[in-house]
């Protein structure tokens, strides 16, 4: 059963009060926080190798150590290698200030050239500035200077210049062990912490499933599982993706010629672990470099060639393809993201903004008072098909919301666009009609614009299903031969029956009370009469009691009474209780749209006596009402076709399925 969509508040005053809270402790203790969630995210990324060598028969302990062991040798070996061609590039400069030197003069082609122009322009702005500033700084009514007269020498002023003394030996080189102390002691940190969380991995999981859980041990341990495992996954991508492009950076500039290519493309792929700004600030050195050792300008096109086709391949193909769905966070999130933990963390916090916000999003989706989380961060849509469409409406913008249905048709069938989109859309708008939110303009323009495109759909060509009156006219007529040729009679005998006539049924739909019944009906009908079957809808501005003479007048078989929610079930139960009682034979079909109603509860309110069945979508509905339309049509009359009827139906055992038999199969749920 498909639930009423609802839109509800995505924050409240208290969640921002404790978000403002949250953000102020986060920057006060970023020196504790930074490493500790740097050490939980290395966790994640080492605990899958730990893992994996569990299931090998290593030990806990034992594998942590290897894991660990194993990725200090790597950094430390990296950097080896990036110092070792550090030194040798520091060493060799002094042999490419002659490039450089001839690089900047080929800007100069003549005495008047480029450079001599922007030179001039900018001395000459220069003084006019200093010009003006000295003017400004002498107040209007400031004396001119004292002339010097017979009475004696004037006094000259006097320049007073604050002289800070130099700094010492010592006090230069603490700050440069400060400056080079305080990484080293975080790597440290960070070390240590992710050792004791890779070894004590089930006593951490639990304590902060103890601590978050509040006694929802479900829910916080689905949030610590999925949080887990999808930072995990994109760590693990990220760290293949950076990577690769490191080791295209090798290879390109290596054949490129630009020299020291291994040191480029081990600084690229760790610099591209920061968002936006990685590849960009990685592509420097190379291009400096081509810049000051090749006498031409192609290998420095070359390279620039080089480092924007590859970022641009990567973050539009293979990112989307590695990553697929497991950040689970909008484009734009990630840009503002990426900016708040940057003021609030500093390089750090653009390090890990999206590991971040991939935890918060998560914790959104399975913690209630934080949904908002999910709704400002997430990559899902804000608002529902159905709620947009009729939000659309709302605003009075018919062509959007035509927009929405065709690309709802486009993939899906007439009766999933009818179910999932537009029956939604008018529960919304009978909601907020019954709260008193929708005056009588919009609720005119939503239902004529719905109307409009009911009529729309209604002209379009569509594939029809196979007619339900034509195969059951051969069926009887099969049947009918069969009985005949069973008893010894032959064909002619079985015509001989003036009333074996079959009769084609007619469905009449009626609008239990408002335009939104209405609309729901003419929606049935369209689904109907593709299957073949006559169809009629009765207009919601007739009385009750004109709408039961209809049925008289339209000589109806069958009878759906359309009603949607919130009132659905009352309108429709005081419809079928004056349908039965003025017309005890007839057969009806209540279609309750979309009711949040239980089956159990449906069931007690609409008995076994008033309505054949009960259906709550319109694909459900077209199902029964054709099986009962095609028991019609196999039904003449009682005396001389109650053995065809029983022969058709013995041969159509789907048809027989379908009607009801006992009280439970009254009840026909949402397909």
């Amino acid at each position: 059963m498909v639930p009423t969509p609802t839109i509800r508040s995505a924050s409240n005053p208290l969640n921002l009060i404790a978000l403002v809270i949250v953000v102020g402790v986060l920057y006060v203790m970023r020196d504790v926080c930074i490493p500790f969630i740097l050490a939980v995210l290395l966790t994640f990324v080492l605990s899958p190798v730990v893992g994996q060598l569990q299931k090998w028969r290593v030990s806990r302990v034992p594998a942590v150590f290897m894991v660990g062991g194993l990725l200090l040798a790597t950094l430390g070996f990296g950097g080896w290698l990036v110092g070792g061609q550090l030194v040798s590039l520091a060493e060799k400069l002094p042999q490419y200030q002659a490039n450089v030197h001839e690089k900047f003069k080929s800007f100069q082609t003549s005495p008047g050239g480029v450079v001599d122009r922007v030179n001039h322009s900018l001395n000459s702005l220069l003084k006019e500035v200093e010009t003006i500033g000295s003017k400004s700084a002498a107040p209007a009514g400031a004396a001119s200077p004292a002339k010097p007269d017979a009475a004696g020498p004037t006094t000259a002023p006097i320049e007073v210049a604050v002289v800070e003394p130099k700094a010492s030996k010592v006090v230069a080189i603490e700050s440069l062990l400060m400056g080079a102390l305080s990484p080293v002691t975080t790597f440290g940190i960070v070390s240590i912490l992710s050792l004791f969380m890779l070894i004590r991995q089930e006593d951490v999981r639990d304590r902060a499933i103890r601590l978050l859980g509040g006694g929802q041990l479900h829910v916080a341990t689905q949030a610590l599982d999925e949080a887990g495992q999808r930072v995990s996954r994109y760590l693990i991508a990220q760290l293949i993706i950076n990577a690769a492009f490191g080791l295209c950076i090798v290879v390109g500039l290596y054949c490129i010629g630009v020299p020291y290519s291994l040191m480029w493309g081990l600084l690229a792929a760790c610099a591209r672990f920061v968002p936006f700004f990685g590849a960009p600030i990685s592509a420097i050195g190379p291009v400096g470099m081509a810049f000051a050792t090749t006498p031409g300008w192609s290998v420095v096109v070359m390279t620039i060639v080089l480092f924007a086709v590859l970022e641009l391949v990567i973050a539009n193909l293979v990112e989307p393809l590695l990553y697929g769905s497991n950040t689970r966070i909008s484009p734009l999130a990630i840009i503002v993201s990426a900016i708040f933990w940057s003021w609030l963390w500093g390089p750090v916090g653009l390090l890990l903004s999206t590991p971040l916000t991939v935890c918060l999003v998560v914790i959104g989706w399975h913690v209630p008072r934080l949904r908002f989380l999910s709704v400002l961060l997430g990559d899902e849509p804000a608002l529902a098909p159905e709620a947009r469409f009729y939000q659309r409406l709302l605003a009075a913008d018919q062509a959007e919301a035509w927009e929405i249905a065709e690309h709802k048709l486009r993939d899906s069938s007439l009766v999933e666009l009818y179910d999932t989109l537009i029956i939604p859309a008018l529960i919304l708008a009978e909601e907020d009609r019954n709260h008193g939110n929708l005056d009588d303009s919009h609720e005119k323009y939503i239902f004529q614009s719905v109307r409009d495109l009911l009529e729309d759909l209604a002209e379009r060509p569509v594939e029809k299903p196979a007619p339900v009156s034509a195969p059951v006219e051969s069926a009887a007529v099969t049947a009918r031969a069969a009985i005949g040729s069973e008893a010894g009679d032959d064909a002619a005998q079985g015509a001989s029956h003036p009333s074996s006539v079959v009769r084609a049924p007619k469905v009449l739909c009626i609008p239990a009370n408002d335009e939104a019944d209405e609309m729901a009906a003419i929606m049935l009908s369209h689904l109907l009469i593709q299957r073949g079957i006559r169809v009629e809808v009765i207009s919601c501005k007739t009385l009750a009691g004109e709408r039961l003479e209809l049925v008289k007048e339209q000589e109806a078989t069958l009878v759906c009474v359309s009603a949607v929610p919130p009132e659905a079930t009352r309108h429709a139960r005081f419809m079928c209780k004056r349908l039965s009682s003025v017309y005890p034979t007839l057969k009806i079909v209540a279609g309750l749209w979309h009711t949040p109603d239980e089956p159990m509860t449906l069931q007690h309110k609409m008995p076994a006596g008033l309505a054949s069945a009960v259906v709550t979508s319109l694909a459900a509905a077209s199902e029964r009402i054709a099986a009962l339309a095609n028991h019609e049509t196999y039904r003449t009359d009682e005396q001389a076709d109650a053995p065809i009827a029983a022969a058709s139906m013995a041969s159509n055992p789907s048809a027989n399925r379908a009607l009801p038999k006992t009280r439970e199969d009254l009840l026909v749920l949402h397909v």
